[in-house]
């Protein structure tokens, strides 16, 4: 399991009542429950007293062991031990090329700050990006002789897709959290499209997503209906653009790319 806080952990004894022929308890009360040899008691929660929530907070990276004692309405007792891994989400990888690559992260890092996202690559000497919405369109980042970027270009969302100019073959590694468990009042992403030309990006909604991973074209652009009359993305070793068929249900975007629409009207891409 990948790390968020809090981190949920479902205890289930939806089959209390079928252990055998004739058993009449149906609900259990849980009288011990341990994390790491800690006393937890107290902060599992249940709505109908057969399956029990655990949210964990600030838990590690690590293997951890929950002990839970149940007791039925007849007295029995059972103890079960559950052991199980939680490893940190990993960083967000993507491929560059020498050249220009049009790229975009399927998420926002979680400090968008455009030098804390490009400190780990040198090789990165400028980025530049399209937004319609914006008088002049584009905003571009220069890096300078003190290794950092300077220009309108100020930070690196997941709501945007940029052109990177790179020197050499060395990947971008961004990190990207998952949304937290069980927060509220976090609306799913969307894009608005102006009428013309737009820089899109490849959202991940789930957040599963790796760099390369298909999204079917048909499916990521329905929101938009048939204003989409044009797709290209940028193929950065033939130095050429490719036309993306997007109206082709057979036809992946991939995540990590960057794609230009025409659009013949405004919209909302709801990915």
């Amino acid at each position: 399991s990948v790390t968020r806080n809090p981190f949920y952990l479902t205890i289930d004894y939806s089959a209390e009542a079928t252990e055998y022929t004739g058993d009449s308890s149906t609900t259990v009360e849980i009288t011990a429950i341990t994390l790491d040899a800690v006393s937890v008691l107290g902060q599992e929660s249940t709505q109908d007293n057969k399956k029990f929530l655990l949210a964990i907070t600030d838990i590690t990276a690590a293997e951890h062991t929950v002990v839970v004692t149940a007791a039925d309405g007849a007295g029995n007792t059972l103890e079960s031990t559950i052991t199980f891994t939680v490893t940190a989400k990993p960083d967000f990888s993507l491929a560059l090329s020498p050249g220009w690559n049009l790229i975009s992260l399927p998420g926002s890092p979680a400090d968008t700050a455009i030098n804390t996202v490009m400190a780990n690559n040198a090789d990165v000497t400028a980025v530049v990006t399209y937004d319609a919405s914006l008088p002049g369109g584009s905003l571009s980042a220069i890096r300078g002789d003190d290794a950092l970027f300077a220009g309108t270009l100020t930070d690196i969302d997941g709501s945007h897709a940029y052109w990177l100019l790179s020197t050499s073959f060395k990947a971008l590694t961004a990190s990207i959290p998952s949304l937290a468990a069980g927060e509220a009042g976090v609306l799913p992403p969307t894009l608005d499209i102006k009428a013309g030309w737009n820089q899109i990006p490849v959202m991940d909604v789930i957040g599963s997503k790796a760099a390369g991973d298909n999204v079917n074209a048909v499916e990521y652009l329905s929101s938009l209906g048939t204003t989409v009359t044009r797709m290209y993305w940028f193929d950065t070793v033939a130095n050429a653009w490719e036309v993306v068929d997007h109206d082709n249900a057979a036809t992946n975007l991939k995540v990590g790319r960057g794609y230009f629409v025409y659009a013949s009207k405004d919209g909302v891409l709801v990915p």
